[in-house]
This record gives structure tokens, sequence and C-alpha cells, in this order.
């Protein structure tokens, strides 16, 4: 069975393939200086330096082997986006440079991360990321809720926050098959 991933159509010169080890340094680099942008201004030193290590961890983990995946969007030879899947359903990261955002990067991402996991895990019915306080509204506008209240550990604040994946993925009801873009962080 071919992947519903594989038929999205993508913007000139955008490409989406999985992660291979060389695009380790360029992963977290860009991921490190969005969270400093958008989102560590609003951390504490410790949340701060503790995402920095975490990150720079992660990105060396094989997560493919726990049942995730990483995809990276690219326009010519520049990663404009991360999409990453963490034990079969969990997502872990997502970001997209700032000069890309609100042009449907975030939910082409997305969008192919739950194509992706409907064809790897069939049975599943939820999707689960920790959004940071940045980006909960974004995860709102791609279809997640918020299952929990605000956390704050070890100096890194997240509101646990699901998707259910019982909608036709092309249909009306489901936020990630429509047009728009957010930008966003998740743990």
């Amino acid at each position: 069975m071919k992947s519903t991933a594989d038929n999205h159509v993508l913007p000139d010169k955008l490409d989406i393939r999985d992660m291979v080890d060389g695009d380790r340094d360029a992963v977290c680099q860009l991921i490190l200086e969005l969270f400093d942008e958008f989102i560590g201004p609003g951390y504490s030193e410790q949340g701060r330096r503790r995402f920095h290590r975490g990150t720079r961890k992660q990105v060396q983990r094989d997560y493919w082997q726990d049942g995730g995946f990483r995809k990276l969007a690219f326009s010519g030879n520049e990663l404009i986006g991360v999409i990453g899947v963490r034990d079969g359903t969990h997502v872990h990261w997502l970001w997209v440079r700032r000069d890309w955002h609100r042009r449907g990067i975030a939910r082409l991402l997305m969008r192919i991360a739950v194509d992706t996991i409907r064809l790897q895990i069939p049975q599943a019915n939820r999707l689960t990321l920790n959004a940071s306080p940045y980006a909960v509204e974004a995860y709102k506008r791609l279809g997640f809720r918020t299952a929990g209240h605000e956390n704050i550990r070890k100096g890194i604040a997240s509101t646990p926050m699901v998707m259910d994946l019982f909608a036709d993925p092309d249909s009306a009801e489901n936020p990630v098959a429509d047009a728009g873009d957010s930008k966003a962080g998740s743990q």
C-alpha cells in the first residue's frame, strides 16, 4: 500500500523527506534558533539550558527504532521545517523557519505525519503532543485540543494536547486537511 503522504501537492521547489544522519546539525540549529526566538524568552534560565541540552540529545537519537520517524521540509537546499514523532503517535517536534510561517508548511508536515501514522499503525486513534505556551493556539488550529493543564517541569512549560484521528483525512471536519499554517513548538 502506498502512503497518501506520497500524494501531497507541494509548492515549487519544496521537498519532504526522511531525516538522515547528515541532517542532524541543521535540524538542531533550526530548532534551537526558533526556540531562542519564539519560546525561550518566556522560560527561566534553567528551562532554556535544559531545552538546549535535551534538543541536542534528541537530535542524536534514532526514534524510528522506537516506532517513530522524522520528516524534513526543504526549499532547495534550505531546511525550512521538521516534524518528529516518537512512540508511534507522539509529536515531539514541529518547527518551521520563521520566513516560512503561515505558508502551509506546518499543516503539510502534520498531514504527512498523520498519513504516516495511519499507514504504520492503522488502529491508532489519537495523536498527542506537549505544546509550549507559545504554540497552544497554533496547535488548536491544526486540530488538537488541550488534554490537561499547563505543567512546568525542570523549567520547561508545556500543555498536553491530543488530536483524534477518527475523521477521514480529506474531510472538511479534519483541520489538518485544510489550508493555512501556524508556527509551533512541541516537546
